[in-house]
């Protein structure tokens, strides 16, 4: 029998508030440790959630999340979950400019499948991601 995972409060509590908001998903990247790659630390998704009210990202989700099979495993696409989990400062793209034109990997795409805003914090000993098809302006 497979075990369930006990997530800290501080990374339910940003579920459910991003539940709340107008988020169309929020995935929690934990991570696997030190590695020998040049990032230094690998991190997976463990847990997440999608907004199935969410019309505008309906049909382009599970081909969206399926990427995940073939994101590359170098320093551009990794460099925006590292980056959060090493410095602690959170990173928050709203638009489509600065969605389309990040240097990194993720909002890229997230851009190419009609994502407005995308925002990574680092959380516990991982990143939580959220990404809306509405433009959210940070605090």
């Amino acid at each position: 029998m497979r075990k369930k995972k006990i997530f800290p409060l501080q990374v339910e509590a940003a579920f459910n508030q991003a539940r709340r908001e107008r988020w169309t998903y929020a995935i929690y990247w934990e991570s696997d440790g030190l590695s020998n790659s040049s990032l230094g630390h690998t991190l997976s998704p463990v847990k997440g959630f999608y907004n199935m009210d969410d019309f505008k990202f309906k049909d382009k989700a599970v081909s969206f999340f399926q990427l995940r099979e073939s994101w590359p495993d170098n320093l551009t696409f990794g460099s925006v979950l590292c980056q959060v989990f090493s410095t602690s400062i959170p990173i928050w793209r709203a638009g489509e400019d600065p969605l389309a034109s990040s240097m990194y990997y993720r909002p890229r795409q997230g851009h190419e499948y009609g994502l407005q805003t995308m925002s990574w914090i680092r959380l516990a000993d991982g990143v939580m991601e959220f990404g809306s098809t509405e433009l959210i302006h940070g605090d």
